[in-house]
């Protein structure tokens, strides 16, 4: 009988799987309910307001990764086979990457001040010194924190994955209503400061999961071969391509675009419906795709031995 790589119930990638499962479900959950509450307490159009702000935010998070960490499954074995292996990755991949995003930013700031009287938005006149660069700040660190999210989904760890996600979320939906109830003034600046506040929390804490699993790794001198970092680069630009494409039918896309024709209030109710769909998605997204990936990361040199198995059936 052949070896398969599936064959234990308490096998991680089953964990995995089940973790998947309790993030999409959980934290797109609590987001549904947040914006539906949102909506009602708060008024359609500076709910849409919020959409606009939030979907174009995590739209240049998702194109500025340049696909990154749709990329790292066929690598992630070689990645981390030693400790200088995994330096090397991050001295080479990320460190450049957070270099750019942070550069991105700043600059994306300085021309947001400069040239805020030419924008043709409606709520141009909200935007202040203290937003842009709580946004900025925010945008870092979300960035940083999608990555290290995707790679440790890659390394088994979806369990620690799963619950800063789905704890960020909670507290995040829990300080903005408990703020509600105790009457603060819910601003747009005062809902990205608490979320650059939770994002941070939740970088450190992978942060720290991360340097745990390298301190586990082996200690030697074998480094990545050129060769595979070349090959990274090529799958990166392919993923980034069709990254780019489905952007145009997510609601980070849509949401903004439909606001340009539409109102703000028929752009909240957009969102509401959007969220609802992509719940549906995340579920299906996180337990297969994402599956998949982690079970290629993983496994990808056991697979053979899968259609061999199938055959001898």
């Amino acid at each position: 009988m052949f070896n398969l790589p599936f064959n234990s119930r308490n096998n991680k990638f089953f964990v995995s799987i089940y973790w998947n499962l309790f993030d999409s479900i959980v934290t797109q959950a609590l987001l549904i309910i947040h914006n539906i509450l949102l909506q009602k307490f708060i008024g359609t159009y500076f709910h849409g307001l919020f959409s606009i702000t939030f979907s174009l935010f995590y739209l240049f998070i998702i194109l500025l990764n340049f696909g990154l960490d749709y990329s790292l499954a066929p690598f992630i074995k070689e990645i981390v086979k030693d400790k200088q292996s995994l330096l090397h990755f991050i001295k080479y991949q990320i460190a450049p990457q957070i270099i750019f995003i942070s550069i991105f930013s700043l600059i994306f700031s300085f021309i947001v001040i400069k040239y805020q009287n030419l924008l043709k938005i409606p709520f141009k006149d909200i935007i202040n010194l203290n937003l842009i660069f709580t946004v900025a700040l925010t945008f870092i660190s979300e960035s940083v924190k999608k990555t290290l999210r995707a790679f440790l989904q890659l390394a088994l760890m979806t369990k620690t994955t799963a619950l800063v996600e789905s704890i960020g979320m909670y507290f995040y939906i829990a300080t903005i209503w408990t703020s509600y109830i105790v009457n603060i003034n819910i601003t747009l600046e005062y809902c990205w400061l608490i979320l650059l506040i939770i994002s941070i929390f939740q970088v450190l804490i992978l942060s720290y999961n991360l340097y745990k699993y390298y301190s586990k790794l082996q200690n030697n001198s074998n480094y990545i071969s050129n060769y595979k970092y070349q090959e990274l680069i090529k799958a990166r630009t392919f993923n980034w391509i069709l990254q780019m494409s489905a952007q145009l039918f997510n609601s980070n896309f849509f949401v903004p675009f439909c606001s340009l024709y539409l109102d703000l209030h028929k752009a909240s109710y957009i969102k509401i419906y959007w969220s609802i769909a992509q719940w549906i998605n995340s579920i299906i997204n996180k337990n297969i795709n994402v599956s998949l990936a982690i079970s290629f990361a993983n496994f990808k040199d056991k697979y053979f031995n899968i259609f061999k198995y199938l055959s001898y059936l």
